[in-house]
């Protein structure tokens, strides 16, 4: 029975909270670390403190660390325990009050509480010897100024002179009437082949072959008439048939193939004039002379230029055809 007397206070004070101070004396701003700890059997469950950030009016803190936890050997108790790092800016003697750790034990819905001891901190002032001068401040330490910190003055700097040199082609552009970005060009096609690329284009939108007869014959006119304009330098568009065919016979790259087109011009006029409608074997035969007419007239190419050849049904001459011009039936079959 006395046994069991001794035993059970050991028991009941197995549960402790502890607190001490690294230093009991610190200057003013000087920082001491606050050490906390709880022991208590493993199957005791401990609420641990929540600290303000000031323990008193006159102390504050700064720094709250983990809490760990260890196992003391030869037992079955746990120690708790978590470093506090705290300062005060007052001098004079301090108190830190005690800290209430609450726990339950197992099987007891009881809520228990152990208290730290309450700590006395003292906190000095810094000492000033007053025989000797006041010295000045220092200045701020220089430190190298890094890559990273430059990076944004580099982009900004670079990004400013981008919009001046923006700004003076803006001007510099609009002084000259010219648009603010270049346009790109393509290079424009010899006159000759441009006549050749509309005279398939009209082939292909079959005009007479579904009764526009009319406008197949003005278009046909039209592309002879900018041809001889731009590559011949005769004013045919503004011109009539007959004034056309007088300019052709002064010309020399032209003379000998004016008669063919002499032939095409009065037909067309017929057409659109007189409202002639010629028979499908004329409408054929006026193209391929046109062709004939272009390719017998323009320039001569130069060996190193390659031309695309246009797929074109060639008409066959004969000597005597070449000194004499062939005979497009002017004939109307049927008039409106």
């Amino acid at each position: 029975m006395l046994v069991v007397l001794i035993i059970a206070p050991g028991r009941a004070d197995a549960q402790k909270a502890t607190a001490t101070l690294d230093t009991a004396a610190i200057r003013i701003g000087e920082q001491v670390r606050l050490q906390l700890g709880f022991t208590a059997p493993s199957n005791v469950s401990v609420q641990w403190p929540v600290l303000p950030d000031t323990l008193s009016p006159a102390i504050e803190v700064v720094k709250r660390g983990n809490i760990d936890t260890t196992s003391i050997k030869g037992s079955d108790l746990l120690q708790y325990r978590q470093y506090v790092t705290i300062t005060s800016f007052d001098t004079g003697f301090h108190s830190i009050p005690a800290i209430n750790f609450a726990y339950r034990k197992a099987g007891d819905s009881t809520r228990y509480s152990s208290y730290t001891d309450s700590l006395m901190m003292q906190v000095g002032t810094v000492a000033v010897d007053t025989t000797l001068a006041i010295k000045d401040i220092k200045a701020p330490m220089k430190q190298a100024i890094t890559f990273r910190e430059l990076l944004p003055y580099i982009f900004g700097l670079a990004l400013l002179i981008a919009i001046i040199a923006l700004v003076i082609y803006y001007f510099w552009r609009r002084s000259q009437n010219k648009p603010l970005l270049p346009k790109i060009v393509k290079p424009a096609l010899p006159p000759w082949q441009t006549a050749i690329n509309e005279l398939d284009e009209l082939s292909g939108r079959k005009h007479w072959q579904e009764g526009r007869v009319k406008l197949y014959y003005s278009e046909l006119s039209e592309i002879l008439r900018r041809y001889l304009e731009y590559q011949h330098l005769i004013p045919a568009v503004e011109m009539v048939t007959d004034d056309i065919l007088e300019s052709c016979r002064g010309n020399a790259a032209v003379a000998k193939s004016s008669e063919q087109l002499g032939r095409i011009l009065r037909l067309a006029d017929l057409v659109k004039f007189a409202k002639e409608i010629p028979l499908p074997p004329q409408n054929e035969e006026s193209l391929k002379v046109a062709y004939k007419f272009v390719e017998q007239t323009k320039p001569a190419v130069q060996q190193e230029e390659k031309v695309e050849k246009q797929d074109v049904t060639p008409v066959e001459t004969t000597a005597d055809e070449t000194s004499k011009p062939e005979t497009v039936n002017e004939t109307p079959t049927t008039n409106e």
